[in-house]
């Protein structure tokens, strides 16, 4: 009698033993799940405040004022010659506004009226691509991108001349087919947010969670 009950106390101290410390493993993932998370929005302000800084610069905001006011015509290369844009200021109605737009050009790149392309990828284009690569790696959350560069992507991804260098830069049989895919991506992606976005406000619900 004397053996079954010590072995009936000992049983239950293990299973009361390993139970709490299962708990308080549970308790331990809890806490670091959400330090991590304090972490990950940390890293995702982080690459935001990067970006802005990167891409609000004068040179920057000038090819985008020339890509939003359709300034901008791609020139195809002759045989093995080199691509580039040409700034053609016509389409600008408002006098005022076009006077602004001489005065940065001549300040910014000394009045040339050509741009070379790997400006144009890497002072404007290659953000974007970046933004689709670090939302794909969950870095930086669709809703901050779509808040912060969702008007810059669409106006420069709709933009004809644009679309037209990338399409020609992938080649006619695809050779380059994921050339600016991550923009295109990131394009899509804030297409859809916008979306939803609209039909919730329609409807009287809150926005879209803040997911990737």
């Amino acid at each position: 009698m004397y053996d079954l009950i010590v072995s009936f106390f000992k049983s239950n101290y293990t299973l009361c033993r390993v139970d709490w410390t299962a708990i308080f493993t549970l308790g331990l993932l809890i806490v670091a799940y959400i330090q991590l998370g304090k972490i990950v929005k940390t890293s995702s302000a982080d690459f935001l405040h990067r970006f802005k800084n990167d891409f609000f610069n004068d040179k920057t905001r000038l090819l985008f004022l020339l890509a939003e006011y359709d300034c901008l015509k791609y020139i195809e290369p002759k045989k093995e010659g080199i691509p580039y844009f040409e700034i053609i200021l016509n389409n600008i109605q408002d006098e005022k506004s076009k006077k602004e737009t001489e005065r940065k050009i001549e300040k910014l790149i000394n009045g040339n009226n050509i741009i070379d392309i790997y400006e144009i990828d890497d002072l404007l284009l290659g953000h974007f691509e970046d933004m689709g690569i670090l939302n794909k790696k969950k870095i930086l959350g669709i809703e901050m991108i779509y808040e912060a560069f969702s008007s810059y992507i669409k106006i420069c991804w709709e933009n004809k001349q644009i679309n037209e260098y990338i399409m020609h830069q992938r080649g006619e049989e695809d050779k380059n087919w994921d050339l600016y895919d991550k923009f295109e991506y990131i394009y899509n992606k804030c297409e859809s947010f916008e979306e939803k976005k609209k039909r919730l406000t329609q409807a009287g619900k809150p926005a879209p969670p803040t997911k990737n």
